[in-house]
């Protein structure tokens, strides 16, 4: 145990505690904002308790409360808030009831597939697949469900970057383990002594197996913990329940479901860890492990996202680094395996091949030889050390993507915007959908035809629900708009659609956000690699000495503007490929927002524009970064300013921009109205720059200015 203390301390020695904090700050943070849209608000929580009162004194069935609720629903008077509240627990209700009869009816539905050819072969894997699946949920007749609300529950399994940062730190602990002994020599030390191989070894391993569970604890719990003050939950009620969860085989309560999901996350992760630590050892953490552990990640990553869900394929699917992690399919989801043509359930064989590969894995690393192996590749990026480089702009380059670790920056960024191109479930509001059914009528050119129609409309508002009235206001609101540019080729346009490509702030901050953070992490060094090894004394009595600092600077503007580029290709290219360019060809005055602006040029104009301004505010953020990075030579310093001036107040922005009321989010937009301001102007800079006055336009292009003349004039002073 001495031992194990030891390498505990090891690990945990250094910045590490420091970037350990930084990423459990950023999980919070952002697992809070995502919660916020879901967080019911009063309001909501009084409809609730009143019409299940109601539903108590009133209905003797599921089917009388469901009819109760959908009267509410169709009531004329109702708002769009109790609407929605009587519609969710109309579903609640309803998955209740058509539980009781999915459950009841699978014999029958089991008697009615064997008839058919292709399920009535004896021995077959449908056959047998069948007989196993109401067997299984024989157990599940006796059970009295309750309607329940799942919403916390399902974001809370559904949050996957606790996953991916859990991924990070067990390669940062692995590899900073056992790289650090092999850079240091101490590896070598620890072969030579008696059972060094095996009981430090197994120390070592511990050690980083404490770490890891201790930290999956600590984040998986802060993670329900904040569900649990958000969300309203019954802990002694059925799972089944809710509707995602009605193919849990055994009966689970709600409290029972939440530990044994942190259970199987704990246990996915050590899996992963006993993987990480064979590969770290057989290669002494050098880059090639780092690349066959990555190379392994990114395989299970598309078995796992791009397999189709096929009895045969799960087993590929799920049984790897990456599909093991997602216990709300193996657990909370009936699913078999075809095995030889027998069903083989998915949560048992998963149980099975974690113990099986952990065992194999663990007796490796304890038994295996260090190697010393390195692939071509990087015995030709080590000769590349001693290459003359023919200008000093490319060798600044290379420090700083190969010494920053840029590629894996730019493999993250494509791999969120990747990410944003998964098919998600998109809720419109009613105010949304009466939209754009009644826009499609006028949409055009605008005419005095089409404003008689628009009238037309609002004279009947009387009869409209408040979604519609809503609708037809914002209708109106461009009608107005449009009367008053006089003969211009004006046209009504889709707000929501051509709209969202401008006045999304919500996406702008959340890109400005990933931006501003791969700047700093990869800008953060831009002056201290020189002076830790004493090479800015060499630079500063080079003739040519100011030409380093330029380049200096052009490197960050380029990382800026590269970032961003990368950032924002996907969300533009999903959205021409989603509405095209229709309609784009008339006046950007045609969108209200605009109207005041005396710039004029077609929509698809000010699309081409509004990129060229993100670019050039990608720039405008690398140019601030390289000051930072100037004034603070030390990284940390320069991650910590960076995460004052920027990260926070972006955050700031994010939330106050979220169509919700709670204290914090009210704090925010009376207090520091002033922060918000800031952030509209930096994120939507092609919404506010005809709004802002001469002088405030003047200092915001000259910060970037006055930040090189201060890093020049810094540049100049040290070379004294």
């Amino acid at each position: 145990m001495k031992l194990v203390g030891f390498e505990l301390k090891k690990l945990f020695f250094g910045r590490i505690k420091w970037i350990l904090l930084f990423l459990a700050l950023i999980n919070w943070g952002i697992y809070y904002v995502s919660l916020i849209p879901s967080i019911p608000i009063e309001q909501m929580m009084e409809v609730r308790e009143e019409w299940t009162k109601k539903i108590e004194t009133q209905c003797k069935s599921l089917e009388e409360a469901i009819e109760l609720l959908s009267e509410g629903q169709r009531d004329s008077g109702v708002t769009i808030l109790t609407a929605s509240v009587l519609y969710q627990m109309s579903s609640e209700y309803q998955a209740v009831l058509e539980y009781e009869s999915f459950i009841g009816q699978m014999q029958e539905r089991a008697d009615q597939m064997t008839r058919v050819s292709i399920f009535s072969k004896k021995g077959s894997f449908s056959s047998r697949n069948i007989q196993k699946t109401v067997q299984d949920f024989k157990q599940m007749e006796s059970i009295q469900l309750e309607p329940v609300d799942g919403t916390g529950i399902e974001l809370f399994q559904n949050f996957y970057l606790t996953d991916i940062l859990m991924i990070l730190i067990i390669g940062l602990f692995c590899f900073q383990q056992f790289g650090r002994d092999n850079k240091s020599g101490m590896s070598d030390l620890i072969q030579s002594t008696p059972n060094g191989r095996g009981k430090l070894r197994f120390s070592q391993m511990c050690a980083i197996w404490m770490a890891v569970v201790g930290i999956g604890i600590f984040l998986y719990g802060s993670n329900l913990i904040i569900t649990i003050m958000n969300f309203t939950f019954d802990f002694s009620v059925y799972i089944q329940g809710i509707t995602i969860f009605r193919n849990v085989p055994f009966p689970l309560t709600i409290g029972m479901y939440c530990i044994c999901y942190c259970m199987g996350k704990l246990i996915a992760l050590f899996f992963i860890t006993v993987v990480c630590q064979l590969l770290a050892i057989r290669w002494n953490g050098s880059n090639l492990a780092w690349t066959i552990f990555g190379a392994l990640l990114c395989i299970s990553f598309s078995l796992w996202f791009f397999l189709p869900e096929s009895p045969t394929a799960k087993i590929f699917q799920y049984l790897n680094l990456v599909g093991i992690l997602d216990i709300k399919k193996i657990l909370g989801s009936y699913q078999n395996l075809n095995l030889f043509s027998y069903p083989v359930s998915l949560l048992h064989a998963a149980i099975v091949f974690v113990i099986a590969i952990s065992l194999i894995s663990i007796f490796a690393a304890l038994k295996i030889k260090r190697s010393q192996l390195r692939i071509k590749i990087f015995r030709g990026i080590e000769r590349k050390e001693h290459h003359v480089w023919k200008t000093v702009f490319y060798y600044e380059q290379y420090k700083i993507f190969w010494s920053q670790k840029l590629w894996i920056i730019i493999l993250v960024l494509v791999g969120i915007g990747l990410y944003g191109w998964i098919p998600k479930i998109e809720f419109i509001s009613q105010t949304e959908f009466y939209y754009n059914q009644y826009i499609a009528e006028v949409e055009g050119e605008y005419t005095e035809e089409k404003w008689e129609i628009v009238q037309n409309m609002s004279a009947n508002s009387e009869m409209m629900n408040e979604g519609q009235r809503k609708a037809v206001e914002q209708i109106e609101r461009q009608a107005d708009s449009l009367k008053q540019q006089k003969n211009k080729k004006v046209a009504f346009v889709n707000e929501n659609q051509i709209g969202s490509f401008f006045f999304d702030k919500q996406s702008e901050i959340k890109h400005t956000l990933i931006i501003v953070i791969a700047v700093l992490l990869s800008s953060c060094s831009l002056f201290y690699q020189d002076r830790k090894i004493n090479m800015h004394h060499l630079l500063y009595t080079m003739p040519q000495n100011k030409r380093i600092f330029w380049n200096k600077i052009k490197i960050a503007a380029i990382l800026g503007a590269g970032y961003t580029i990368i950032v924002w290709f996907f969300p533009c290219i999903s959205y021409f490929l989603r509405y095209g360019i229709q309609n784009t060809d008339f006046l950007i005055q045609s969108l209200p927002e605009f109207a005041k602006m005396k710039l004029e040029c077609s929509i698809f104009s000010y699309v081409i524009l509004t990129m060229v301004i993100r670019i050039l505010i990608g720039i405008y953020i690398g140019v601030v970064v390289a000051l930072l990075a100037q004034l603070f030579l030390n990284p940390t310093q320069v991650l910590i300013s960076g995460v004052i001036l920027f990260v926070v107040p972006l955050c700031i922005g994010l939330i106050g921009n979220i169509a919700y009321q709670n204290a914090l989010i009210s704090f925010i937009n009376e207090k520091l109205k002033f922060i918000r301001t800031a952030v509209n102007i930096l994120t939507a800079f092609q919404c506010e720059w005809y709004r802002m006055g001469s002088i405030w336009m003047i200092l915001f292009c000259a910060i970037p200015i006055a930040a090189v003349s201060v890093g020049y004039r810094i540049w100049i002073y040290n070379k004294r």
